[in-house]
């Protein structure tokens, strides 16, 4: 049987509310029903990806639910690269590896996806 194909956009900041650390357990909770999730961070989600914030507003529970993603078989995490850009986040800085995608890219992983969050 094929896995279905989740697709989760995470679009808030780590400080505006706990909607950041609620969508990382709705994401948890998916992982247990063996669908195939990708994560991609768009606008102010971005934020979340960088270590300095998360120091800054006492953050470790996200960081640490962002670095055990692996452990849950999530491992394939983009940005969509005009927000990395608008935001000022180097990929390669980030609290986990991402990979940089244009909006087009974006536009088909959403048409390719069974669900999308």
């Amino acid at each position: 049987m094929l896995r279905k194909k989740v697709i989760y956009l995470i679009k808030n900041t780590p400080f505006e509310s706990p909607r950041a650390r609620e969508d990382l357990d709705l994401i948890l909770m998916l992982a247990a029903f063996e669908v195939e999730i990708t994560l991609i961070f768009i606008h102010a989600g971005v934020l979340q990806l960088l270590p300095t914030f998360a120091e800054k507003i006492n953050a470790r529970a996200l960081t640490d639910v962002l670095t055990a993603l692996p452990h849950y078989e999530i491992t394939e995490c983009f940005a969509l690269d005009t927000s990395l850009s608008q935001y000022q986040v180097p990929h390669d800085k980030t609290i986990v590896p991402i990979r940089a995608i244009t909006q087009s890219v974006l536009t088909q992983y959403i048409h390719d996806a069974d669900y999308i969050f």
